[in-house]
């Protein structure tokens, strides 16, 4: 699978999201399940974190948008270290 192949299957497969952004944003869900679980020991735990929250958040903003906000993510993620993505996520949904 190529970096701009589009994803048609799976829960995001209506954002029309490519490999790069379909990951990334599989990244970020993974990110908030260990959050939830206190993996990161410099980071309270999320336990009121709710996947299906998350997944709706992004499937009501919609394609355009959606692909927007993970390209920002992966901007953050590309300018700065893992450490300092956890913690933004961590501030967003807090």
């Amino acid at each position: 699978m190529r970096a701009d192949d589009i994803i048609t299957e799976g829960k995001f497969s209506n954002l029309k999201l490519d490999a790069s952004e379909h990951r990334l944003l599989d990244n970020i869900e993974k990110t908030i399940y260990n959050l939830k679980y206190g993996s990161y020991p410099e980071i309270p735990p999320l336990p009121d974190y709710n996947e299906g929250h998350f997944d709706k958040f992004f499937l009501d903003l919609g394609s355009e948008r959606s692909r927007e906000l993970i390209r920002l993510f992966g901007k953050v993620k590309n300018d700065h270290n893992n450490n300092f993505k956890i913690k933004c996520i961590f501030c967003i949904h807090a």
